[in-house]
């Protein structure tokens, strides 16, 4: 009787740690799925509004093309518009690089889970090594992707001018 409740115990055990190791890694499967999703927005939309602002000037240039707006208030609006694809830009990138930072600790999360798998010896020798296997897959898939955004795909936008002046203090520094 004994023996047989300190087995329910280690069998419940066993199934109280692999769950909340299984959730470990779905919390980082999630949360590196959730910051996809961020990342490919930021530049879905900084893409979108680009082609928009392109639209627009090029219709501007036609009306000042024809002659319906002067000179003057074509390039103030060209430069207003231009001010704002750079903001946007920015904005954007400054999401997707926090975003990909966080990516980051997402994947970290689900390494983790993975070698916390793999050091536990109440799971199967088969289990333990399939575990092993995927941690390094994603480590080495994080260390590319760690070093792809320090010194290959860094985005950064360099300005001639500081980003939050009007379009009159834009004006001078171009």
């Amino acid at each position: 009787m004994n023996q047989l409740y300190n087995t329910r115990i280690n069998e419940h055990r066993y199934l109280e740690i692999y769950n909340k190791k299984i959730r470990q890694i779905k919390t980082g499967v999630i949360i590196v799925i959730i910051l996809v999703i961020v990342v490919v927005t930021a530049k879905t939309l900084n893409d979108i509004y680009h082609n928009w602002i392109d639209l627009v000037i090029q219709r501007y240039y036609l009306s000042y093309q024809e002659g319906i707006i002067s000179s003057d208030s074509y390039y103030k609006f060209k430069a207003q518009l231009e001010y704002n694809q750079d903001f946007i830009q920015w904005i954007s990138l400054i999401i997707a690089n926090f975003a990909k930072i966080l990516l980051n600790i997402g994947f970290l999360l689900i390494i983790v889970g993975f070698l916390s798998i793999t050091t536990d010896r109440s799971f199967n020798k088969r289990l333990r090594r399939i575990s092993l296997i995927l941690a390094v897959v994603l480590f080495i898939f994080v260390l590319y992707f760690v070093f792809e955004i320090l010194f290959k795909d860094v985005e950064v936008i360099t300005y001639y001018y500081p980003p939050f002046y009007s379009v009159e203090m834009k004006e001078t520094f171009l």
